[in-house]
């Protein structure tokens, strides 16, 4: 440390740009050392101590988001399925669990876990009208994750964005959309991209999107094709071409063959939770009728 440091207003030119060096912190420093201190007051160096321990990643493959999570905690099984798809399929997979089971939740998980590392900014989410503020309401409310619904044409221009197919898929929507790189794209009720002649479909291929998640509770309904569809908007070539998955893993539409080899692929790239595979305490329903004696004036009513 040079005894004679500049002035506070000292000032250089470089490349033609005039720096000015603020040297206020020099005088005190230069007495600390002198008399040896004081320095920072010990508990406070230990609260600084812990904040960062706090942040620390111990693993790689350690899930972040579970951390930042303040209103609920997620089930064991969401919190695997999360693991999975970020680290076996690299965030792009089909959560098909059974109703119920938390499929939203698992799509929370795996999306708040990319934007803590930094990994996701802009994200859109599709889901049916119907649910357009459900999503927006879990996300903001269980995982602290700052999403909207898309309202008016400026809304696309926010960085996480909940709106419905229908609307996204039409023009001007179309437009802004495929004008975009998302870092991920999130597809509620997404069965309903089974058709690839269909719009929906279409509009899916347009899309230009880093990690991409499917939700559906029937990747299959009616066809296996449709299920080699869905697998193709997200892993093109994963189970070869049209044809080439029909002869090796098909019968008939309903009937495959090869089953081993065709439930190893897709363990690469779907995930099924079911419900009875899992510890979870499903309340046990029990029903029985009810009979209501209608007044005179209601069964007169009811009658007219």
């Amino acid at each position: 440390m040079s005894p004679h440091p500049p002035n506070s207003d000292m000032k250089h030119v470089i490349s033609g740009v005039p720096i000015e060096f603020d040297r206020n912190w020099y005088e005190d420093l230069e007495m600390r050392f002198k008399k040896g201190g004081p320095w920072d007051d010990w508990s406070l160096f230990n609260l600084a101590s812990q904040a960062e321990a706090s942040t620390l990643v111990t693993s790689f493959e350690e899930m972040l988001c579970l951390g930042h999570l303040n209103q609920f905690d997620p089930l064991p099984h969401q919190i695997d399925t999360a693991h999975k798809v970020m680290f076996g399929m690299r965030g792009r997979a089909i959560l098909a669990d059974e109703v119920g089971l938390g499929k939203t939740i698992e799509a929370g998980l795996i999306l708040k876990e990319y934007i803590i590392r930094g990994l996701v900014k802009k994200a859109l989410i599709l889901v049916p009208a119907s649910l357009v503020l459900q999503w927006v309401r879990e996300l903001n409310q269980k995982f602290g994750i700052s999403a909207i619904a898309q309202k008016k044409e400026h809304s696309w221009h926010n960085d996480i964005v909940v709106a419905s197919m229908d609307t996204a898929k039409r023009d001007p929507h179309k437009k802004i959309l495929t004008d975009y790189e998302y870092d991920m794209v999130i597809v509620d009720e997404a069965h309903k991209l089974k058709n690839k002649k269909s719009t929906n479909y279409q509009f899916m291929l347009q899309l230009r999107k880093k990690y991409c998640l499917l939700l559906t509770a029937t990747p299959i309904q009616n066809d296996l094709s449709e299920l080699f569809n869905l697998i193709t908007l997200l892993k093109p070539g994963q189970l070869g071409g049209q044809q080439d998955f029909a002869s090796n893993f098909v019968v008939d539409k309903r009937i495959a063959k090869n089953e081993e080899v065709l439930k190893d692929e897709l363990s690469k790239i779907l995930i099924r939770n079911r419900r009875g595979e899992g510890q979870l305490d499903f309340k046990k329903r029990n029903v029985r009728n009810v009979h209501v004696e209608l007044s005179l004036k209601r069964r007169t009513y009811t009658m007219a």
